[in-house]
């Protein structure tokens, strides 16, 4: 066996990795919850892999490197395979949570609910959510917003005789799961979402649609040998320059 053959390329190394991670989120022997929590390290990972590793890549590519581009289509291919497992599984786990009598309910879903249900939604929005939200309209004559790296946003258009389109972003402050007086679970985005009326009333339109999607910035340091202006002054200008990094990555809702 030659010496090549002892060796994987770094970045499918990686990605074996979190496969290995995904691989006990798929194991219906892990109790539930563990196997949600192995989903959610799952999907850190691969933003801290998109973020470094894949940003490096792109750089590689754009100084000339050879083979770089090869390993960049392979390692995409794997990441795309990866997700559609993710979804498999997160489709499993919470079929299996709804066995056990734990709902985890979409907008959609309440529309079958009582007025109570309705009431008390409306309520925690406006006691616990609306305060925190701030939406930025988008406008042709105006230069799109900086988007944070790794934050939740709502892309919203308001459809009607004129359409608009906004920007809101889904503070992280805000708890990512919210548990009904019923015992089911919502995620704060759907209790945003069924609520979109109270943050865009002043608005007309006929119809309006809200949904999310996040990017992941560049967000490898580039750091030269001058420390003249001291280490810490130094790191922090290097860590300011990197909530600016080009976006490497954006991941969205498909429906």
């Amino acid at each position: 066996m030659g010496m090549k053959n002892l060796y994987q390329i770094r970045e499918v190394s990686t990605l074996s990795f979190n496969e290995r991670v995904l691989q006990e989120a798929e194991d219906t022997r892990n109790p539930l919850l563990e196997r949600l929590k192995f989903l959610g390290i799952f999907s850190s990972n691969m933003d801290e892999f998109f973020k470094v590793r894949v940003a490096i890549m792109h750089r590689m590519i754009e100084l000339g490197k050879k083979g770089v581009a090869d390993v960049l289509e392979v390692v995409n291919d794997k990441a795309r395979e990866l997700d559609e497992r993710f979804q498999a599984a997160y489709a499993d786990i919470t079929d299996s949570l709804a066995a056990q009598g734990v709902k985890l309910l979409k907008e959609d879903d309440i529309i079958s609910h009582e007025q109570d249900m309705h009431d008390w939604l409306q309520e925690f929005f406006h006691d616990r959510v609306l305060p925190s939200l701030v939406p930025i309209i988008l406008r042709q004559d105006r230069p799109m917003p900086q988007l944070i790296d790794g934050a939740l946003y709502f892309g919203v258009k308001m459809w009607g005789k004129t359409s608009r389109y906004a920007i809101l972003e889904i503070p992280s402050t805000l708890p990512r799961f919210v548990e009904l007086p019923n015992g089911n679970i919502m995620y704060i985005d759907d209790v945003i979402r069924h609520s979109l009326d109270e943050v865009f009333y002043i608005f007309h339109y006929d119809k309006i649609e809200a949904f999310e999607f996040k990017i992941s910035r560049d967000a490898e340091l580039d750091i030269d040998n001058d420390f003249s202006e001291g280490y810490v002054r130094k790191m922090q200008k290097v860590l300011r320059q990197r909530k600016g990094g080009r976006p490497v990555r954006l991941v969205y809702d498909t429906e």
